[in-house]
C-alpha cells in the first residue's frame, strides 16, 4: 500500500514538474503579446474542471485540475472560415499586429523555457548538488528479479566488495553513484567489466577467465541494477528520546520485522517502518559487529521516538594548516549537523 502511495507521489511530482514548463511556456507567450499591445483574455494552465479564475484587468486568470496543458487567449484569435470577409482589425488585435511581432508572440514560450532552463542550471551550478561518491558501501547477496524471484546479484558473481572504490564500468569513467547506474542502464543485457580500486591497488572485475556478468532487472526498483548500496546507506542517523537499549546514532539497521534491508537506502528502511507505523516493530542491528533485535514504536518525526537513517558524512581527510584543522576537525569524524 505504502509502495503504492510512494508511486503515486512519484506520479503527482512529474504532473507538476510537466505543469511548470508548461507555465512558463505560457507566461512566455503572454508576456511577448502583452509588450506587443495585444489584448489578453485568457491565461489559462491546465485542463479539466476549473480550480481557481480571477479577472485582472482584462484578462481572466485560470487554473484547471490537470496540469497537462495551457493556452493564451488574445483578441484576434478567432479562427475564420477560408472565403469569409476578415473582420476589421482592431489595433490591439492579434491580426494587427507585423510579421515580426507575431514571430516574437509564438516563440516567447519556447524562449522562456530556453532561459528558464538555463536560469535552473545557473542555480544548480552555482548551489550545487549533493554526490555520493562512488564507493560500494553494501553488497547484497541476492536481487529481485522482474518475475519476484531471489537471483545472485551481479555485485556478489563480480566479487565486488564494501569499501571497493568503482572507477570506470564497462570503460566509462565514473565520478558518481549516478554515474554507476547510468552505465548499468544504458549497458543493458551486455555483461559487464568494471574497474575498482581496493587497497590502493586497482582491479578489473571479474577477473581473467571468470564467467561473464550481466546486470539484474532488479523488479523493486524498475530497473537494471548491480545490487550495491551507497556506502553506510543504512546507519540511524538521529534518534531522539529512545529508550536506553533501544536505537543509538549511528546502528546499522539490517531488517525490520524480519525483512532484511541491509541493502537499502533510508527513505527505504523509513518506508519500511512506517508500515508499522504507531506500533511495536521488531528492529535487527548490527553494533560493534554484533548484531540485535530491538523493540521499537515508530511514530514518525513527530513522534516521541524518531530515527532518521541516511548517508552520513565521514571526513576522509584534512588539509593540514587548513580552517578544518584548525576548528579542531580530523579525518574519520562524523558530520552531523552544520549551523544546527
Amino acid at each position: 500500500m505504502l509502495d503504492a502511495l510512494a508511486y503515486l507521489g512519484y506520479v503527482l511530482m512529474a504532473l507538476m514538474g510537466f505543469g511548470f514548463v508548461i507555465a512558463i511556456h505560457e507566461f512566455g507567450h503572454f508576456l511577448f503579446a502583452k509588450w506587443a499591445g495585444v489584448r489578453v483574455d485568457v491565461f489559462s494552465i491546465g485542463f479539466g474542471p476549473v480550480v481557481l479564475r480571477k479577472r485582472v484587468g482584462e484578462t481572466d486568470y485560470v487554473l484547471s485540475l490537470l496540469p497537462l496543458g495551457g493556452y493564451v487567449k488574445m483578441l484576434g484569435q478567432e479562427d475564420v472560415p477560408s472565403g469569409a470577409e476578415q473582420p476589421a482589425a482592431d489595433p490591439r488585435s492579434y491580426l494587427a499586429k507585423s510579421a515580426g511581432w507575431k514571430a516574437l508572440i509564438l516563440l516567447g514560450g519556447v524562449l522562456f523555457n530556453l532561459i528558464s532552463s538555463y536560469l535552473i542550471l545557473l542555480g544548480l551550478v552555482v548551489w550545487g548538488m549533493p554526490v555520493f561518491h562512488p564507493v560500494v558501501g553494501e553488497v547484497q547477496p541476492v536481487v529481485i528479479d522482474q518475475h519476484g524471484l531471489p537471483v545472485e546479484s551481479p555485485a556478489s558473481r563480480l566479487g565486488l566488495q564494501r569499501g571497493d572504490r568503482l572507477v570506470a564500468v564497462d570503460g566509462e569513467k565514473v565520478r558518481s553513484f549516478d554515474d554507476v547506474m547510468t552505465a548499468v542502464i544504458f549497458a543493458g543485457g551486455r555483461s559487464l567489466e568494471v574497474e575498482v580500486e581496493r587497497g590502493g591497488s586497482r582491479l578489473t572485475l571479474p577477473a581473467a577467465g571468470a564467467p561473464p556478468v550481466e546486470p539484474v532487472f532488479d523488479g523493486r526498483f524498475g530497473r537494471p541494477s548491480l545490487g550495491i548500496g551507497f556506502p553506510w546507506s543504512n546507519r540511524a542517523l538521529f534518534v531522539a528520546d529512545a529508550p536506553e537499549d533501544g536505537l543509538r546514532r549511528f546502528d546499522r539497521i539490517v531488517a525490520v520485522e524480519g525483512e532484511d534491508v541491509s541493502g537499502l537506502i533510508g527513505q527505504h528502511i523509513q518506508d519500511r517502518l512506517a508500515r508499522h507505523f504507531g506500533k511495536p516493530v521488531i528492529v535487527t542491528i548490527e553494533r560493534g559487529g554484533e548484531r540485535r533485535e530491538l523493540t521499537l514504536t515508530y511514530a514518525g518525526y513527530d513522534g516521541a521516538f524518531d530515527v532518521r537513517a541516511g548517508v552520513p558524512v565521514r571526513l576522509a581527510g584534512v588539509q593540514a594548516g587548513g580552517p578544518a584543522a584548525a576548528a579542531g576537525l580530523a579525518a574519520g569524524d562524523w558530520v552531523l549537523a552544520v549551523d544546527g
